[in-house]
């Protein structure tokens, strides 16, 4: 009801009947009658249902009968449900350490945010705020705050914005810096977009201030992690208004034009006092990369370059490559691993049993699934829904493929710069990770080859490439699966500054043809011997510490 109330769908769904709000709002009613459902959606209404219901707007029929929902993700996924079978386990999870009980129940603002992996184990920290940054990765990297003409936008109550780690008004739009002491003007480049669904974090919150400066560190590039403007946290037309990814996507464009061509200067570096400066396209190898939701709007601003939307620096300049964790490109949130790839405790089978024990099941279970989404997949799918309405601007912006990568053409992603993405094999997002990885390798024509890597972890929760230290685990073991992550996205890096090219090509020794991505899924070895010992299971095997099978680039 919240999508409809202020007339913000001009069209119902597909299978939503439609008719008139009870004030003249464009109103988009879909019936359902799952008690269920009604009452996961109860719990993730926001602060518009309870204005709505002052206003006289809302038309809901009595307790217990009939509740009309927006769209028709209340039957779709209540459907989805009866026939959800959760299929990934997480090997060994008993080396993993998810913080205390307090860390599980959050809320919001400060230290308690509501999700155990963000709050309690995030690499770096939860959040630093004011004038200082967190803690970096290591002691080789120098960092500066940034503030660039143009780029300064507000967080406050009257812009929707709900940033949970902020207080009240507060001036936006200070970039971070990160520069490797031996870092040169002709040392590669990487404009960074955090993630947090669009509506929050920034380059100095949620662990992306150490996440920034790992990237500088194992790339030897320098690192510029921008401050977008986060969108409006409303779903009412006036909200509306100001959210429309567009805005996002144009700013990471025009930062990436500001990266191109300058870099500040930063003290304790080699870059010189007065910074780089360099005419558009002359500058050194620029690319992009970003988590989760940061992830999907870098991809965002590759397919609008990609397709003829944008260009960067008036087509002078372009981006060499691209690093992406954890992304998020369907914005109607329709990936069957919603469902199958939803958290719960699966009951484990007796070995031994046979049709005539009575007691078939063990009394323990398997953790399976994201971590990170442990509500039910309607809810899950219905929260994201709305994330994601919060950026588009509207249900039906959620259907532009530039918006939803998903679902890009061929006609958009034909000329993709090399890609590295990772994915966990237990993540929600999976099934959208291998639709654009093979929709962008297929894309590839006679005269440009799309290079995609996608490396798939088996049994990692959403973006865990940013919990690689190992959580704070009793073992004191970092996540070896995370590790890896960061050595094959450096070596990415590293292949791409130097040759254009991603690690092992088509035409490379070890490389794959064009017009399929290099997919490799990580798994760990058996507890238990299997019979397939001689099995290359990561994190050992190969002749590199980053596992690709062909030789890097450079030394």
């Amino acid at each position: 009801e919240d999508l409809c109330e202020g007339g913000l769908l001009l069209s119902a769904p597909p299978g939503t009947r439609q008719r008139r709000g009870a004030e003249g709002g464009g109103g988009c009613w879909a019936e359902r009658a799952s008690e269920g459902v009604r009452k996961i959606f109860a719990r993730a209404t926001s602060e518009d249902w309870a204005a709505g219901k002052k206003r006289g707007r809302r038309s809901r029929r009595e307790e217990g009968s009939e509740v009309k929902q927006p769209g028709c993700f209340a039957g779709c996924f209540e459907g989805l449900l009866r026939l959800a079978v959760f299929a990934t386990v997480l090997p060994d999870s008993s080396n993993l350490w998810f913080g205390p009980p307090s860390c599980f129940e959050g809320g919001e603002g400060g230290e308690g945010i509501g999700a155990a992996s963000w709050g309690c184990c995030v690499d770096g920290g939860v959040n630093e705020t004011g004038s200082g940054g967190g803690e970096l990765y290591d002691k080789t990297t120098r960092w500066r705050w940034l503030r660039r003409p143009g780029f300064t936008w507000t967080c406050a109550a009257e812009t929707r914005c709900r940033d949970k780690y902020g207080n009240g008004r507060t001036t936006r739009g200070a970039d971070i810096v990160f520069v490797p002491e031996a870092a040169t003007c002709s040392s590669p480049r990487i404009l960074m977009v955090h993630g947090d669904s669009w509506t929050g974090g920034g380059p100095n919150a949620t662990g992306y201030f150490w996440h920034g400066s790992r990237l500088a560190a194992a790339t030897g590039a320098i690192v510029l992690s921008v401050d977008y403007p986060l969108a409006p946290t409303c779903l009412d037309a006036a909200c509306a208004a100001r959210a429309d990814f567009k805005t996002i996507v144009a700013w990471i464009l025009r930062s990436g034009e500001y990266l191109a061509t300058r870099v500040p200067a930063v003290d304790g570096t080699d870059l010189p006092l007065e910074g780089c400066e360099n005419l558009p396209g002359q500058g050194p190898p620029l690319l992009i990369a970003g988590d989760s939701s940061g992830a999907g709007s870098a991809y965002s601003a590759l397919v609008a370059l990609s397709g003829g939307r944008e260009r960067l620096n008036a087509g002078r300049d372009k981006f060499a490559g691209a690093v992406l964790f954890s992304g998020w490109y369907d914005l109607q949130c329709t990936s069957p691993t919603y469902v199958s790839n939803a958290y719960a405790d699966v009951p484990r089978l007796n070995a031994s049993f046979s049709s005539n024990d009575a007691a078939p099941l063990l009394g323990a279970s398997w953790p399976s699934g994201d971590l990170s989404y442990a509500a039910p997949p309607a809810q899950t799918g219905w929260e994201s829904v709305q994330l994601a309405i919060n950026y588009a601007g509207s249900y039906q912006a959620t259907f532009d493929p530039v918006a939803s990568t998903a679902h890009a053409g061929a006609e958009l992603l034909r000329e993709l710069p090399p890609i590295y993405m990772t994915v966990g094999g237990a993540e929600v997002l999976m099934g959208e990770n291998f639709i654009v990885a093979q929709n962008a390798a297929a894309a590839s024509t006679a005269d440009h080859t799309n290079e995609v890597v996608l490396d798939v972890f088996d049994g990692m929760w959403h973006d865990f490439e940013m919990y690689s230290q190992g959580c704070g685990n009793p073992a004191s073991t970092p996540l070896w699966q995370g590790q890896l992550a960061w050595a094959r996205a450096a070596r990415f890096v590293r292949d791409v500054a130097a040759t254009g090219h991603a690690p092992c090509a088509a035409g490379q020794v070890g490389g794959v043809p064009g017009g399929a991505p290099r997919t490799t899924w990580h798994m760990t070895a058996p507890p238990v011997a299997r019979g397939d010992e001689g099995h290359a299971w990561a994190p050992s095997g190969g002749s590199e510490p980053d596992l690709f099978p062909c030789a890097p680039a450079i030394g």
